[in-house]
């Protein structure tokens, strides 16, 4: 495999190295010790400056600002506030509204659709495996293919 890589005729690329804590430049080619070019600007930028700290913290810092979102929204708040309002005006020391009701009611309403999303999902999983074992039946034999091919 080697060879048929090195007898392709492609030329090497420019810059394929990454950056080494240890001076070396990783042994590409050239030896300028920059960042591989399929990198992302944000992925050089953390390789080069920040290491895996800065990773950690850029994602701590997003952690921390979808929980802020989460929490402290306009719409959070407000759903928050008119279930506050709502429950407030119906209790029985404000309006009085009660009503009797059977807990066969939410029974029924929540083991049914439970029922029915886990078979959902049980086939759908299935469906999966099933792809899966092919797509590994398929690269076997292109293996073996390749293996025992005449190359007389």
């Amino acid at each position: 495999l080697m060879e048929s890589v090195a007898q392709s005729g492609f030329p090497p690329q420019q810059g394929a190295s990454s950056p080494r804590r240890d001076g070396g430049d990783g042994g590409g080619e050239d030896g300028d010790g920059t960042a591989p070019p399929w990198f992302t600007t944000s992925e050089r930028d953390i390789n080069e400056e920040d290491g895996v700290v800065g990773e950690a913290l850029k994602g701590f810092q997003t952690f921390f600002r979808g929980v802020a979102y989460l929490f402290f929204s306009v719409h959070t708040v407000s759903m928050a506030l008119a279930t506050l309002v709502a429950t407030f005006l119906c209790s029985p020391a404000v309006l009085g509204l009660t009503f009797d009701t059977a807990f066969s009611i939410f029974a029924w309403g929540t083991v049914f659709p439970l029922t029915f999303a886990m078979k959902t999902n049980f086939e759908n999983r299935e469906k999966a495996l099933t792809a899966l074992a092919n797509l590994k039946a398929c690269s076997h034999a292109i293996m073996f293919f390749v293996q025992n091919w005449d190359k007389g």
